[in-house]
C-alpha cells in the first residue's frame, strides 16, 4: 500500500516536468544550432570563393600583358578577399586559353600560360575542353579564374572530413584578343 501511494504521489508531482522536457529537447536544439552555424559558415565560404574566382580572372583580363608582380598582386587581392578566414586553405589559379587552328583545320583550345598559388599551374601547351561556343574563332582567348577552399566545419558533428568549395569563371580579355604573360 505504501508503494502504491508513493507511485501515485510521484505521478502527480509536476515540479520537475520542465527539467525533464528540457532534457528531452536540448540535444535536438543543440543539433539545430550547430547545423545553422555550419550552414552559415559554408555559405559565407562559398560566397567568398565565388568572388575570389571572378575577381582574379577579372583583374587578369584588364591588361594586355601580365608580369610576375601583377600576378602576385592579383593573388594578394584574393587572399584579402577571404580574410579573416585561413588563407592557407585557399588555392587560386589563372590560366589563359587560346583558340588555335593549324592550317585552317579544326579549332583546338590550348593553354598559353598558367599561374597558381597554393596549387600547381596547368600545363602550358595542353589542350582543354571548354563550354560550347566559348571560343569559336582562331586567335580568340579566355582567361580562366579558379579558386578552391578547403572548408572545415566549426563542429565535427557535420561534415567531419570537411568539404571543398570550387568555383571557376571564364572571362574574355578586355583590351586585346589575348592576355600575354611576361616575366618581370
Amino acid at each position: 500500500m505504501a508503494i502504491r501511494r508513493g507511485l501515485a504521489r510521484f505521478a502527480l508531482d509536476t515540479r520537475a516536468v520542465s527539467a525533464l522536457e528540457f532534457a528531452l529537447i536540448a540535444p535536438l536544439l543543440i543539433l539545430i544550432f550547430v547545423g545553422a552555424v555550419t550552414v552559415g559558415s559554408f555559405t559565407t565560404v562559398s560566397r567568398h570563393v565565388n568572388a575570389v574566382a571572378f575577381t582574379v580572372g577579372n583583374l587578369a583580363t584588364q591588361t594586355q600583358t601580365l608580369h610576375d608582380a601583377d600576378i602576385a598582386d592579383i593573388f594578394a587581392v584574393g587572399n584579402v578577399m577571404v580574410a579573416p578566414m585561413d588563407t592557407s586553405r585557399l588555392t587560386m589559379r589563372l590560366t589563359s586559353i587560346e583558340a588555335v587552328s593549324v592550317n585552317g583545320g579544326p579549332i583546338t583550345n590550348v593553354i598559353q600560360w598558367s599561374d597558381a598559388k597554393n596549387t600547381s599551374a596547368n600545363t602550358v601547351g595542353a589542350t582543354v575542353t571548354l563550354p560550347a561556343g566559348l571560343l569559336t574563332t582562331a586567335g580568340d582567348s579566355v582567361v580562366l579564374g579558379e579558386a578552391t577552399y578547403a572548408f572545415i566545419s566549426p563542429s565535427t558533428l557535420m561534415f567531419p572530413g570537411g568539404l571543398t568549395v570550387s568555383k571557376q569563371f571564364y572571362l574574355h580579355p578586355r583590351n586585346s584578343p589575348t592576355v600575354t604573360r611576361a616575366s618581370p
